[in-house]
């Protein structure tokens, strides 16, 4: 019996480290406080930023890798001298699903 690796898992796992791979490059990433997840070519983007510009660099970073069809990020800002954190909602669609 022969085992076949899911082609597209294979394809979301190398989407995955192109991102982290695009954001580990930028000297003003969030590297170690945002993980992200691919499935089907749609990443997700989690975790936490401090400051509210590295929230759509973050989303452009990852929209320009090769083989993502959308973006939807579940970033929290959080202020770095009081540690308070603001949760944006974000049910919009990025533009490449519209």
């Amino acid at each position: 019996m022969r085992i076949r690796k899911n082609r597209q898992h294979g394809d979301d796992e190398e989407i995955r480290g192109r991102i982290l791979a695009a954001l580990d490059s930028e000297p003003w990433a969030p590297r170690y406080s945002i993980n992200v997840i691919v499935r089907n070519g749609v990443a997700e983007i989690w975790g936490t930023i401090f400051d509210e510009r590295e929230r759509e660099a973050v989303r452009v970073v990852a929209e320009n890798v090769p083989g993502i069809k959308a973006v939807k990020e579940h970033l929290v800002l959080m202020e770095p001298l009081s540690g308070i954190a603001f949760e944006v909602p974000h049910d919009e669609p990025s533009n490449q699903e519209k």
